[in-house]
């Protein structure tokens, strides 16, 4: 009897007799957010060139009725975007190496997509 009333060992607590334990460590979003990954990696860094190159080139940006800005929150919501496919990913996807693989095969295929429009 007084087995039941202790509380259970292991990751989680026992809240009673026939109720399932709860895990000690439930990962939020913020720890999700913490590991690091490739699109992760790819995105931050895209959106850090991105801001740099909008505050170096802002007086060229907003000339033109300011449709350099228009188009330089265009490309910072892409990289927005990076981070909540990752997000997802890592939601979908939990073997790391395939995680992993998947994400740079999306990077890869991001760059030579970006490549080809720079070189137009």
């Amino acid at each position: 009897m007084l087995a039941a009333l202790a509380p259970a060992r292991g990751k989680g607590q026992r809240h009673g007799p026939g109720q399932p334990t709860t895990p000690a460590h439930s990962p939020t979003v913020t720890h999700n957010m913490k590991k690091p990954t490739v699109l992760k990696i790819y995105s931050s860094l895209y959106l850090i060139g991105c801001i740099i190159f909008t505050i170096l080139n802002y007086s060229n940006l907003v000339k033109e009725e300011g449709w350099g800005m228009v188009g330089m929150i265009g490309l910072i919501s892409i990289g927005i975007i990076g981070l909540v496919l990752d997000f997802v990913l890592t939601k979908v996807i939990k073997n790391k190496i395939t995680l992993n693989l998947t994400e740079l095969f999306i990077v890869l295929l991001f760059s030579i997509e970006l490549l080809i429009e720079i070189k137009k």
